[in-house]
């Protein structure tokens, strides 16, 4: 490691007095940090050190750790130290107490290039570091280095307080945040596409299991399925520095796995591999595929052996029908329609009769209950206690399953049980921080409890698990928009409606409501329209559009409408009483929120923060539908 003082000289010969102190508090500095590093000083030439090390990663951390150490004194200090580092890796002669070389030389040479507070590296010293170390690490031009007559290859370490480093802010993704893009499904039979869907799914979760990692949701991988962009592409979308990618082929009992783990930086591949196994052993591949993923991550993120993903769920199934069953229920979950939550619901509760210990199809079970009854499509009564049912005898089987805690936790907070929402949420985050959903699910119960700020932290930890999730997106940019950070909330927007169109216009459409802007919410419900005209909430937007407007008659045709679609759900009560508050009848909307209030469906954080509800926070009856639940219906934490 070769360093230089800039301008040094120049100030010697401009106030001798200040630069001797300079570099005598320079030298302290590079001297206290030098130590910690078990760099050997071998000499200094007036301002310059030449230090050697054991490592090139040694050196490196050094050399940040004391730009780090400069830049400090440099904040406090009129005086400022400008030091240049560069740093090489090669062959020297020891001769007395100096070093000898075109190691040596090349170091020197190196370090011109770096700017004042920066470092550089040679092609050498990054061939021996780029997986090893947390630091972006960036390539120049090709530049010729004086005396050298081969060519060098030079980096520069990106320091943080940088704020023009000469290349696009694209390149820099970080490595620990890991992508599974949808397996191709190259099967004879196109009705496999089930059996590569569900080996993502597989991979997602049991790469999510291993700490230090922050694997991308189900949600926002599977948006790339077919779409043919470049990894560096896909990358940059969901800010993943490293991507998984492959195919299945299943012929019989025979199946053919290949994978891939490239860095979305460079398009370097990491690893590749191919699997050859009867469909019996699928689990056994699945198991190495994840294992051998993780190994082939860079150094950071490689983790004792006791931390790595278990090779597969304690209670997981061994029985391959079950575990087919499985995998098709999981897809058609995903579809979200009406048919084929019901069809998913037969064939999870299929698979736990052919394997009654197999704790994640009762979990399926639970979330089709849960989503049939989040659309409307059954009733609160039926939905909640098939999710009970679900939920605990999946944790009969197996009490770490952090997807059954998370089940458990919907459905207390479906029976307002807020503190055993929040626990169970709790513990599904303590086995697997990486479940987005969770995220999602405890910053909206913090919404309902009374904490803006914190559920915005976590609000903001789901998008970056889940960036294209459209709940999510929904959510960040109106809880954004609450707390009166408007700009904030568009500019979210802005960037998501192209990837998550219909809840970018739902939030929009909302968004527009609170502000009372008419104009911007017609134009939103008519890309609504567009996309899902039959929607619940397409529907009830609609309705409260036609209210606020003044527009009874159509309101009321909406509500009709609605009715005759979603007679079976208890949400049409509630989205009445919004309407007949927006159309002047207090009276009525606070009967239809106590009733609300009973059924479980209350919307506390609406009404806590949407500028829509502001006329009803002053009514006594405010406070005693809050009581109701057991909730404080002032805020627990200030804006």
């Amino acid at each position: 490691m070769f360093t230089d003082i800039v301008g040094y000289s120049a100030l010697t010969q401009r106030n001798e007095a200040l630069a001797l102190r300079l570099l005598e508090q320079h030298n302290e500095i590079t001297r206290g940090v030098l130590s910690k590093y078990d760099g050997v000083e071998v000499k200094t030439i007036g301002d310059s050190f030449l230090v050697e090390f054991k490592s090139a990663l040694a050196a490196i951390e050094c050399a940040y750790e004391l730009q780090k150490a400069l830049h400090e004194y440099n904040e406090k200090s009129n005086e400022k130290l400008l030091v240049r580092i560069g740093i090489h890796i090669g062959d020297v002669v020891h001769k007395g107490n100096d070093v000898f070389g075109d190691a040596v030389n090349i170091a020197s040479r190196i370090e011109s290039f770096a700017e004042g507070g920066g470092v550089c590296i040679s092609e050498q010293v990054y061939a021996q570091v780029r997986n090893k170390t947390l630091h972006r690490i960036v390539r120049l031009e090709p530049r010729q280095l004086k005396n050298i007559t081969f060519p060098v290859g030079i980096y520069r370490i990106v320091m943080p307080w940088d704020e023009n480093t000469g290349v696009d802010s694209e390149m820099q993704l970080d490595m620990r945040r890991l992508a599974v893009l949808p397996f191709a499904n190259v099967s004879p039979d196109p009705n496999d596409e089930y059996f590569s869907d569900g080996l993502t799914d597989e991979l997602i979760s049991k790469l999510s299991l291993m700490k230090g990692l922050k694997v991308i949701a189900r949600t926002s991988s599977m948006r790339f399925k077919g779409k043919g962009k470049s990894v560096a592409e896909i990358g940059r979308e969901l800010g993943a520095g490293t991507i998984v990618e492959g195919s299945v082929r299943k012929a019989g009992n025979r199946i053919r796995v290949t994978v891939q783990v490239v860095n979305a930086n460079s398009e370097e591949h990491l690893w590749s591999s191919s699997y050859d196994n009867n469909l019996d052993n699928i689990f056994a591949v699945q198991s190495e595929i994840a294992t051998k993923v993780s190994d082939s991550l860079p150094a950071y993120v490689v983790l004792p052996s006791t931390e790595k993903p278990a090779p597969q769920y304690s209670q997981d199934t061994r029985n391959v029908t079950a575990y087919t069953y499985y995998l098709k229920a999981t897809q058609l979950l995903n579809d979200r329609t009406e048919d084929s939550l019901r069809e998913a619901l037969e064939l999870f509760t299929n698979a736990t009769k052919l394997d009654p210990s197999f704790a994640r199809a009762y979990v399926g079970v639970g979330k089709c209950y849960y989503e049939l009854g989040l659309r409307n499509m059954i009733s609160v009564e039926e939905s909640d206690a098939g999710e009970k049912s679900s939920a605990a005898k999946a944790l009969e089987i197996d009490p770490n399953l952090a997807e059954a805690h998370s089940l458990l936790s919907l459905n207390a907070w479906g029976e307002d049980n807020f503190e055993k929402a929040e626990s169970e949420a709790m513990r599904a985050l303590e086995l697997n921080p990486n479940l987005a959903e969770v995220q999602f699910s405890l910053a909206t119960l913090k919404l309902t409890l009374g904490y803006p700020m914190t559920s915005l932290k976590l609000l903001e930890t789901a998008y970056a698990l889940d960036p294209l999730s459209g709940h999510v997106v929904r959510y960040l940019g109106l809880t954004l928009a609450w707390i009166g950070k408007d700009s904030e909330a568009l500019n979210l927007w802005g960037r998501t409606v192209r990837v998550a169109p219909f809840d970018t216009h739902l939030a929009l459409m909302e968004h527009s409501l609170g502000k009372r802007d008419y104009e911007r919410a017609q134009e939103e419900i008519r890309a609504l329209e567009e996309t899902a005209p039959s929607d619940f909430r397409t529907l009830s937007l609609r309705a409260l559009l036609q209210a606020m407007t003044g527009d009874r008659q159509g309101a009321e045709e909406t509500l009709v409408r609605l009715g005759g679609t979603f007679a079976r759900g208890a949400l049409l009560d509630r989205t009445s009483g919004y309407v007949k508050f927006l159309l002047g009848d207090m009276d009525g909307f606070f009967e239809a929120m106590f009733r609300a209030a009973e059924a479980h469906i209350l919307d506390p954080f609406r009404m806590r923060y949407s500028p829509i509800f502001e006329g009803a926070r002053g009514d006594p009856r405010y406070r005693q539908l809050f009581e109701r639940l057991g909730l404080d219906p002032e805020l627990r934490e200030a804006i």
